[in-house]
């Protein structure tokens, strides 16, 4: 039973997204985005900040927009203003325009019920820069991620990956199940998010291809960066720039949803790739994480 309500929890942004108002239009001509895609927990706030810093790349807070048809499907949905606030942070930047204007312009998206591609073409107006959306929640289902092939002209994707342990163990003492508003053991919701999301992200890489995808391991990205975000930033079609080594200085995006624990770091910390190591769970993880942590080559501890 209960395995049967997480499943429905986290179906349930897919089903609704499904259930739309108003149908997807406008084909950008342009390939002026990007994707993030990743499990919650996964370092997806760290590797934004690290591409906002880059002076090609837009990267904003969590948007929430591709599961998503429209403005007022957007509004409707049941998560917080807090997560609502990275939009309008986006539109900030984007328009150049203090919190209150952007406010109201996200407030006249929604009354005029723009579409997402809409709101995509707002946000990818700023001449030569590539938009990056960072948003976990599009890799809970294959519609969502279906979808930002529809809106846009082959775009490029990162797939971040992380040791399920060290995901698991940061959804629960995070209290996702709680934000996200989802019922259930917070250790079994961790394992389906990490499970469910990661299944969705290698899936669409293999049928997207190398040439748009590219997956990334955060262990590899807090041990050595450099040589990570080199080949993020190439795959991306942008110069490598060592600014994106310094995630935490002046200028970049802080506010909006994301990682609530990144104010508390002032530079990259090697040692949270062996974060996994001290993670106790109070029982085994299901044989469909452990193969799926196999494939993605981590290392488990031995199970009695």
């Amino acid at each position: 039973a209960l395995a049967r309500l997480v499943d429905e929890a986290l179906t349930r942004r897919e089903r609704g997204a499904a259930a739309v108002s108003k149908p997807m239009t406008g084909r950008p001509e342009d390939t002026s985005v990007g994707f993030v895609l990743s499990a919650p927990r996964s370092g997806s706030t760290l590797l934004r900040l690290m591409l906002s810093a880059h002076p090609a790349l837009f990267c904003p807070p969590e948007l929430f927009l591709l599961d998503h048809a429209s403005m007022a499907d957007w509004q409707a949905d049941d998560f917080s203003d807090f997560y609502r606030d990275g939009l309008v942070r986006a539109v900030m930047a984007a328009a150049e325009l203090d919190y209150a204007a952007a406010l109201a312009r996200v407030e006249a998206l929604v009354a005029a019920d723009a579409s997402t591609a809409e709101v995509y073409d707002l946000l990818r107006g700023q001449p030569g820069l590539l938009l990056v959306d960072k948003t976990p929640t599009y890799a809970l289902g294959m519609a969502c991620l279906q979808r930002a092939e529809q809106l846009f002209d082959r775009p490029r994707y990162v797939g971040l990956v992380r040791h399920p342990l060290a995901v698991i163990e940061s959804f629960v003492r995070n209290r996702l199940d709680r934000i996200r508003r989802v019922r259930g053991d917070p250790h079994e919701l961790g394992e389906r998010y990490w499970v469910q999301c990661n299944h969705n992200v290698l899936a669409f890489g293999e049928q997207i291809g190398a040439e748009r995808f590219r997956l990334v391991h955060y262990e590899d990205l807090v041990r050595d960066p450099e040589p990570v975000l080199t080949g993020v930033c190439a795959h991306l079609g942008v110069a490598y720039d060592a600014a994106v080594l310094d995630p935490y200085g002046r200028g970049r995006m802080f506010g909006g949803p994301g990682d609530p624990n990144i104010h508390r770091r002032g530079k990259i910390d090697p040692e949270l790739a062996d974060a996994w190591r001290s993670v106790s769970l109070p029982r085994p993880l299901g044989h469909e994480a452990r193969e799926l942590a196999t494939r993605l080559g981590y290392v488990l501890p031995a199970e009695d």
